[in-house]
């Protein structure tokens, strides 16, 4: 049975999905602190604990016992990701409970997935495997979760990398542009991590396995409908091909270009292969064991955090590349 967790830790808290979670946690009972490198600019809450680590083994090791840390949650991600076998290490020697590693993506649980941008989510795989193995190790005294919850809809409509820029009126469609695929708003994978780490029944049921969650099950071409009814305008549209995307670079990943991997990644989120409907693996969804609302497939939902989103984007689309 897994014990009460009082104090989490959040390691890589200054990105992207760091101040949702900062955000959920703290809203909570846990006794909630960051950790940041000794030579970070990055700048929180004023009512946060910060800990200084160079993210080394004896660094974290002592991180995690000055927080009496019973979780820990990691969103670190490029090549910082292999650091999470040393935090790994440090967690099970502090006594950590609980470790969520740095997923919250695409399901690198599936081998398809994994083939397809193989080197940073192969990466991820191993991290889990050595966590499941870390685990078993210690009887029960220490698990992993891992949050599976498909692009960030939010995010990635404002910055684009869903396919469509907002500033430009200009979309664009992978394949048919109907294929049904898990996306999930910041605000939500926070919320579902707090409801885990404050719920036993949870803590118990999410052990030492990938969980999936989602915001919106919708498609491209939903998207597009309903961003031109806000707009009030037809927009350009350019169609491109899974086959094509992953013949063009596939090659220059395994050649070691990095930059590579992000049209991969959105053949695995949303292309023909329908890899990112999670409705369809097995167990589906959690968001209702987890005490989320259940995934909107409507229009009317879908909507209506389409307006927000574009009522605020300002400046060009950073992840879109026409």
């Amino acid at each position: 049975m897994p014990r009460e967790i009082k104090n989490v830790v959040i390691v890589g808290a200054s990105g992207t999905l760091g101040p949702p979670i900062l955000s959920a946690l703290k809203s909570t009972t846990l006794n909630v602190a960051v950790i940041s490198r000794p030579d970070s600019s990055a700048t929180f809450p004023s009512d946060t604990k910060v800990i200084k680590s160079d993210t080394s083994y004896d660094s974290l090791l002592a991180a995690f016992r000055s927080h009496s840390t019973d979780a820990v949650i990691c969103l670190v991600g490029g090549r910082a990701l292999k650091e999470q076998f040393s935090m790994i290490d440090a967690a099970v020697d502090a006594g950590v409970a609980r470790f969520v590693p740095s997923e919250f993506g695409a399901n690198t649980a599936d081998e398809r997935v994994r083939d397809l941008v193989t080197m940073t989510y192969k990466q991820r795989k191993e991290v889990t495997e050595y966590l499941q193995k870390k685990s078993e190790e210690k009887g029960g005294e220490f698990g992993w979760t891992g949050v599976v919850s498909g692009p960030f809809f939010d995010w990635g409509l404002e910055t684009g990398f869903l396919g469509f820029d907002i500033p430009n009126r200009h979309a664009k469609i992978l394949d048919s542009g109907t294929v049904p695929f898990a996306t999930t708003n910041l605000e939500d994978v926070g919320k579902c991590l707090a409801n885990i780490l404050t719920n036993h029944s949870m803590l118990e049921s999410t052990a030492n396995q990938y969980i999936y969650i989602a915001t919106y099950v919708c498609r491209q071409k939903t998207l597009l409908s309903v961003l031109e009814k806000i707009t009030g305008e037809p927009w350009k549209v350019e169609r491109e091909h899974s086959k094509q995307v992953i013949s063009k670079f596939k090659e220059k990943l395994l050649g070691g270009d990095i930059a590579a991997q992000l049209p991969l990644v959105k053949v695995a989120g949303w292309g023909e292969r329908e890899l990112g409907d999670f409705t369809q693996i097995d167990g589906g969804l959690w968001n209702e064991k987890l005490g989320m609302k259940p995934a909107e497939t409507g229009i009317e939902a879908l909507e209506a955090d389409v307006r927000r989103i574009v009522q605020n984007v300002k400046g060009e689309a950073t992840y879109y590349t026409p």
